[in-house]
């Protein structure tokens, strides 16, 4: 009798730490392919700066990423439209400009962002 009472009570600790194991909070996958933004962005801010690129360039998510892939899924890491590397070339570039050229805690000064020449279009304008 003795032996089947220690069998419940290992089964019932096992079934316990699967349940504890089930509900437990896992961490997200990191986004994949991040080359200039932070790899620990959050979900949140990741999301705000690609709406202010959508907002800049005048475009959806479809300019720079892959809306459906073979299977018929989103693919935000791929690099195969080109637009994508063109971004991140443009993201360094501005970044490079407001290191260089303006003071991170001064006021009233507008920083350079894609919208400074693209206004709403998906190509840079003059105007």
């Amino acid at each position: 009798m003795m032996a089947s009472k220690k069998i419940y009570v290992i089964a019932g600790f096992f079934i316990f730490m699967l349940i504890a194991l089930a509900a437990m909070d896992h961490p997200k996958d990191q986004f994949k392919n991040l080359q200039v933004l932070p790899k620990n962005i959050s979900e949140d801010s990741l999301y705000d700066v690609m709406e202010g690129y959508k907002h800049a360039l005048g475009v959806g998510c479809g300019f720079c990423h892959v809306m459906k892939d073979a299977q018929g899924k989103e693919d935000y890491a791929s690099d195969a439209i080109p637009h994508k590397d063109t971004c991140r070339s443009m993201m360094r570039m501005t970044m490079d400009i407001n290191k260089r050229y303006f003071a991170s805690d001064a006021k009233y000064i507008e920083r350079v962002s894609c919208n400074t020449c693209h206004k709403g279009r998906s190509e840079p304008t003059s105007n």
